[in-house]
């Protein structure tokens, strides 16, 4: 069952399945669309931020965003 991904912790693998928002085209162009693949490197507490890693390029989310991404998590 797919999630979202600001419940996820550091180190999950997911694989994004749907982007919901106005936030979907600007993700598109970073590359981040349904079917790809990112790596949670950091989850900061209290709300922040979130490190992600899609093949080996990192870049932050704000959590508010990253609860419009629903995500599966992918097995190790």
């Amino acid at each position: 069952m797919p999630d979202t991904l600001d419940r996820k912790t550091a180190g999950a693998r997911v694989r994004i399945e749907r982007i919901d928002g106005a936030l979907a085209t600007r993700l598109a162009e970073l590359g981040l669309v349904p079917g790809s693949d990112l790596e949670v490197v950091r989850a900061l507490p209290f709300g922040g931020p979130m490190v992600l890693d899609r093949g080996g390029f990192r870049f932050a989310l704000r959590r508010a965003d990253a609860g419009t991404i629903h995500v599966r998590e992918e097995s190790p």
